[in-house]
């Protein structure tokens, strides 16, 4: 949707709704972990499930306003208010997303040729956990419901867990602009001012998914940096 209305605003939203399944892909490398490819060379039918990229809904809405003060505007057109409020813009963009769905692996050696990386046992009981995310950092989902696979084994656990996912994303980047014209409207300074993650949101990463690790399903890192200001100034010409 892109939304054009009168008195300098602009708003601009999507949304997205997708499932993206296959049957061989790999943890990215922004989560921290190499890639682990469990697909057995003569049968990848058990390796159906979601992609571990998948993500299932997202929503981004961003506007910019030109705020109504100064020469030209609704208010405020004279005087030292004219020029202390006018030329003044605002824009932020708004995302908001679902996590990721998260893969387990480790256990004991399969020795099984072709069959790539080994994985536990399920006990056949959701390993999901609800609540807020700052109150599951210490386990993230239900660690007992995974067992250790007998030696030469294959465990039985599918490739992700299909209803447990990482934290979701909420960010909101905003910034201000000020244009100082000098001389004439063409040639002026223009001030800029950039917040990343404005209030500070923390959006919790991955957890430690090796069943192996003493950390096996805390989360011990944020996904997205802490607020991040940066201005400039530049000129115009």
């Amino acid at each position: 949707m892109d939304k054009r209305f009168s008195h300098g605003l602009t708003l601009l939203g999507s949304y997205t709704a997708s499932k993206l399944m296959d049957d061989f892909s790999g943890i990215p490398g922004w989560q921290g972990a190499a890639p682990a490819r469990d697909r057995t060379r003569y049968d990848t039918r058990r390796e159906w499930s979601l992609n571990e990229e998948d993500v299932s809904q997202r929503a981004v809405v961003s506007y910019t306003y030109d705020l109504p003060f100064g020469a030209g505007k609704p208010f405020l057109t004279s005087g030292v208010a004219k020029h202390i409020a006018g030329g003044w813009q605002i824009s932020s963009i708004h995302t908001f997303s679902t996590g990721i769905p998260i893969q387990v692996i480790g256990g004991t050696a399969h020795h099984a040729f072709g069959a790539g990386v080994q994985r536990p046992n399920s006990t056949g009981v959701s390993a999901s956990k609800t609540g807020r995310a700052q109150d599951r950092l210490t386990a993230w989902f239900d660690t007992k419901q995974f067992t250790n696979p007998e030696p030469f084994t294959l465990g039985n656990l599918g490739r992700v867990l299909p209803d447990v996912r990482t934290d979701g994303l909420t960010q909101w980047d905003f910034s201000i602009l000020r244009r100082f014209p000098i001389l004439r409207e063409d040639i002026g300074l223009e001030y800029r001012a950039f917040f990343r993650n404005l209030l500070n949101h923390a959006d919790f990463a991955h957890p430690e998914r090796n069943f192996t690790s003493p950390d096996f399903g805390r989360v011990t890192a944020t996904a997205v940096p802490a607020r991040q200001v940066q201005m400039e100034l530049r000129l115009r010409f």
